[in-house]
């Protein structure tokens, strides 16, 4: 999908600019104003294609999911009950990436934030991440990922403070840098264990 969009988004950017060529062939007209049309359509479609790699909207199992990736270090949350994580529990600072800092073997790096409920329901929540989203492909192995979110639900327009913890294995070796998207999944209803 995203390469449809990309592709249109380019596809309408260059349509522009050859009206543009053409109405300046045949009219004269000075392309100073087009360049700023053009600049300004491909600054749209740049937007629209980095706004849908981080929307998604997938479906999982009976309930829509809502999912928004972010990326580096980043942060996927999908589910059937709308939420957010902030930076602060009044909920005007939304996260958009994790820094875990620097990392050595057998250290846990932790990360603080507020999950908060936009939902009408009571909201259950778990953490994963995306095996696919991982750079280098081959560096899950060598980490594990767990929160403090428990098992009680949050009701609708609560925050709830949380801690993210990434593990980094004692046995890790030839890599030196990472990145991946974290993964939380909502629903209205306890995840099966």
């Amino acid at each position: 999908m995203r390469i449809i969009i990309m592709f249109l988004s380019i596809l309408t950017a260059v349509s522009i600019y050859l009206t543009a060529y053409v109405i300046n062939t045949v009219r004269k007209v000075d392309l100073s104003k087009w360049a700023k049309i053009i600049m300004t359509a491909m600054s749209i479609a740049t937007t629209s294609i980095s706004g849908i790699s981080t929307w998604n909207a997938t479906a999982v199992s009976e309930a829509e999911r809502i999912a928004i990736s972010i990326p580096s270090s980043g942060l996927t949350l999908a589910g059937s009950i709308a939420f957010n994580v902030y930076y602060d529990v009044t909920g005007t600072r939304v996260v958009k990436e994790i820094s875990w800092g620097e990392l050595k073997p057998g250290q846990t790096g932790n990360f603080t934030a507020y999950l908060k409920n936009e939902g009408n329901m009571p909201l259950y929540a778990e953490i994963t991440w995306n095996e696919t989203s991982w750079k280098p492909a081959n560096a899950s192995q060598f980490f594990s990922i767990s929160w403090n979110f428990g098992s009680n639900p949050l009701s609708p327009n609560r925050a709830r403070k949380i801690m993210i913890q990434l593990h980094v294995g004692s046995n890790i070796h030839d890599i030196t840098e990472f990145s991946f998207d974290v993964v939380i999944i909502s629903q209205d209803e306890p995840f099966a264990e």
